[in-house]
């Protein structure tokens, strides 16, 4: 596991945290809180640590 100290961060268009997780255990399956999140764009950020620089990006649900 090259990154396994990597961190996923997804938030809302509205800027709230609605995911997060550390290292390969944990995958987002497009909810929060249990609940499926609506149809919309969802921003990401993945440090990968190491002095590597971060990744960010959106993601769009569509359902």
């Amino acid at each position: 596991e090259t990154y396994a100290e990597a961190e996923v961060f997804i938030y809302s268009r509205t800027g709230q945290l609605i995911f997060q997780s550390k290292g390969y255990n944990k995958r987002w399956n497009g909810t929060f809180n249990n609940q499926p999140l609506p149809v919309g764009t969802y921003y990401y950020i993945i440090d990968l640590k190491n002095n590597i620089p971060k990744i960010s990006g959106s993601v769009t649900i569509i359902r």
